[in-house]
């Protein structure tokens, strides 16, 4: 998952923020976003689809690809009518289940 933070912080305290894959810095560097990644290609930002997880790159929620596959979609055709790839779609799988192992 990511996680985003948004928060006026000291530069020297950005060090303190546990796995952190970005940060960056507004223009006037007052503020701080930092970006967590929960699983391998899913990310989570309040800024898209209200937090939701979603496939990293797009706007597609993951439970969007799983109810597809319910449907009985194919990865064929999800890669096709969704412009996502294989990979896209293996990633959004393996995080589903690693949801269920908790």
């Amino acid at each position: 998952m990511i996680i985003k933070i948004e928060k006026i912080v000291p530069e020297a305290e950005i060090t303190s923020f546990p796995r952190c894959d970005k940060i960056r810095y507004d223009l006037f560097k007052t503020m701080v976003i930092v970006l967590l990644e929960i699983s391998t290609g899913i990310i989570v930002d309040q800024d898209i689809k209200g937090g939701k997880p979603v496939i990293k790159g797009t706007r597609i929620p993951v439970s969007f690809v799983l109810d597809k596959l319910s449907l009985g979609l194919s990865l064929e055709e999800l890669i096709n009518e969704y412009g996502l790839e294989k990979d896209q779609i293996l990633n959004t799988i393996k995080y589903a289940a690693k949801l269920l192992t908790f």
